[in-house]
């Protein structure tokens, strides 16, 4: 078996100190990242290599894992920065089932659009807890 002539052109692209014996392999990649590659983080390692080779040229050297690092730390440099949290107002299941009647009966909407009211106004809900209680409204008012 053969040994590879220039180490390197093989590269790990994945989080770093995953296996620290492997660290001077890795092109690392972080999860802040996924703003300037977009998906999930479960595809995160993906979608950067991705990126990355499609940056690198048809030029061997860009292949190297020192050219790739640089890229990768190009890409890091690029991502902006998180915005703001807001904050918003918690509300009781009492308080959302206010706020969505109403509205619901006002004019036929989905609960994502009444979400988003909730969320504009400076209050806040879980999406799935205000879906279902979207859902529980919307069925007391067809019986």
């Amino acid at each position: 078996m053969g040994q590879l002539r220039d180490p390197q052109r093989l590269t790990i692209i994945g989080p770093k100190q995953a296996d620290p014996d492997l660290d001077e392999l890795v092109v690392a990649v972080a999860a802040p990242m996924r703003l300037a590659v977009g998906g999930s983080l479960l595809a995160l390692n993906v979608r950067v290599a991705q990126r990355l080779l499609s940056l690198a040229t048809a030029d061997p050297g860009t292949h190297r894992r020192s050219h790739l690092r640089a890229l990768a730390g190009e890409l890091a440099a690029a991502v902006p920065p998180p915005a703001p949290r807001v904050h918003r107002e918690r509300m009781t299941d009492d308080e959302v089932k206010a706020f969505i009647r109403p509205l619901a009966v006002a004019e036929p909407t989905s609960a994502t659009r009444l979400l988003r009211r909730l969320r504009d106004s400076g209050k806040s809900c879980e999406q799935a807890r205000f879906k279902q209680l979207f859902d529980e409204i919307s069925l007391d008012g067809r019986c």
